[in-house]
């Protein structure tokens, strides 16, 4: 079994970043010049390129699981339960005023993203104040 250091494991976290922000790029730039536009997966690329930021962050204070690290992660999911019901009432209510158009595809992809984010950048702004 290959042990890696912290540098090691931060290192990789970030080139996954960058490669799922590449390719999330790439294919906002091919949805855009082609006639189909977005189709949803995008938006779920940009969210695993946050996780896999801020994983890059939080792993050094994440790889000890003392009380501090499991009150992050307790607080996070409260505060992400939160935000993601405001997420909800705000897209319905655009929904059926009929301000914004998506298909399913788009709406679940968007719903996805934002809650892949909104989860590890509350962790990372839960580890700056604790």
């Amino acid at each position: 079994m290959i042990v890696m250091r912290n540098v090691g494991v931060r290192i990789l976290l970030i080139v996954s970043g960058v490669i799922f922000l590449g390719y999330a790029l790439l294919l906002v730039y091919a949805g855009t010049q082609s006639s189909t536009g977005l189709q949803g997966t995008e938006f779920i690329q940009f969210g695993v390129a946050t996780m896999c930021f801020s994983l890059a962050y939080l792993y050094p204070q994440f790889k000890v699981n003392d009380e501090r690290t499991q009150k992050i992660r307790e607080r996070g999911m409260l505060f992400t339960f939160l935000i993601m019901m405001g997420v909800f009432i705000i897209l319905m209510t655009l929904f059926m005023a009929d301000v914004i158009h998506f298909n399913g595809m788009q709406t679940v992809g968007i719903i996805t993203a934002t809650m892949i984010s909104v989860v590890f950048l509350s962790f990372v702004v839960l580890s700056k104040r604790y």
